[in-house]
């Protein structure tokens, strides 16, 4: 998986999975990381990893709705580069 798509990935994951709402909401956190504004970014990564927490987006069941992932380990492991994107962007 590329780092760099990890965003569009998993927002394709959660409209795969009809997750429509998640995936919208992860689509404005991602224009606010590719902002040039150092606070929206920065408000942008703490979304991010905020809801890439198990108790959040990790206790959606992506894995067993849609075909991107096909296990909670692939859909916990692609949350987690999310989050460590987020960080670094």
């Amino acid at each position: 998986m590329n780092k760099e798509t990890i965003i569009d990935e998993v927002i394709d994951a959660f409209l795969d999975a009809g997750f429509v709402k998640e995936a919208d909401r992860l689509t404005s956190f991602k224009l606010k990381l590719l902002s040039d504004d150092p606070q929206e970014r920065a408000k942008a990564c703490k979304n991010i990893t905020g809801f890439c927490q198990l108790k959040v987006w990790g206790d959606l069941a992506v894995h067993n709705k849609g075909q991107i992932y096909g296990t909670v380990n692939e859909w916990n492991a692609a949350l987690t580069q999310l989050s460590s994107f987020s960080k670094k962007a």
